[in-house]
């Protein structure tokens, strides 16, 4: 009887186990580890209604690498996933605890960052410049060697968006932009020009 207990409590922790890898695994990027896509547009609607209800304010920024493409085509999809790997721990010691990275495929991320209103852009464009200095890499395998960089575009809830589509849109815009006007750079939504 005390055996039987014993199978069965050490199935019950198996189980529970599994589960909780199985979530993990349905809400983390497989190479990298970081949110997944799902997960962070998930916590990207729970963030601005917890900030709306609660007047604060939140910085998404959209980073996406220049210059990935040639590490894949010359260097092969393994060093690619390297240096993926290689970016998603840069890029989480660039931002504070309280910011929230992504991967949202390929070699695009995502950060939600808090922002204080008093301190303005500022606080943003800071964490935003520590990701570009921690992302500006040289792939040395290449001959020449590949330099990767990244370009940023940030959106303010609420100042630029009020919903989680607007906002989303607003940065990808920023982003955009930030690699039509030479990559390697930050640019705010709020910045633009419209044409």
């Amino acid at each position: 009887m005390v055996h039987m207990a014993e199978d069965l409590a050490q199935r019950n922790k198996e189980i529970e186990q599994s589960r909780a890898e199985s979530d993990f695994q349905a809400k983390h990027d497989e190479l990298t580890g970081l949110p997944n896509r799902r997960f962070f547009i998930d916590y990207l609607q729970q963030v601005i209604g917890i900030a709306g209800s609660a007047g604060a304010h939140k910085a998404l920024l959209f980073v996406d690498l220049d210059n990935f493409k040639p590490v894949n085509d010359i260097l092969g999809h393994d060093e690619g996933d390297r240096l993926l790997r290689k970016v998603a721990l840069r890029l989480t010691s660039s931002v504070r605890d309280s910011d929230f990275v992504a991967r949202l495929g390929g070699d695009e991320f995502a950060v939600i960052a808090t922002m204080k209103p008093e301190n303005g852009l500022n606080g943003v464009r800071i964490v935003a410049e520590r990701i570009l200095a921690a992302l500006n890499l040289t792939v040395e395998q290449a001959d020449p060697p590949i330099d990767v960089a990244a370009s940023i575009g940030i959106a303010l809830y609420p100042s630029d968006a009020d919903n989680r589509e607007a906002l989303l849109r607003a940065a990808d815009k920023a982003m955009y932009e930030a690699k039509h006007q030479g990559r390697n750079r930050v640019l705010f939504a709020c910045e633009l020009v419209d044409s």
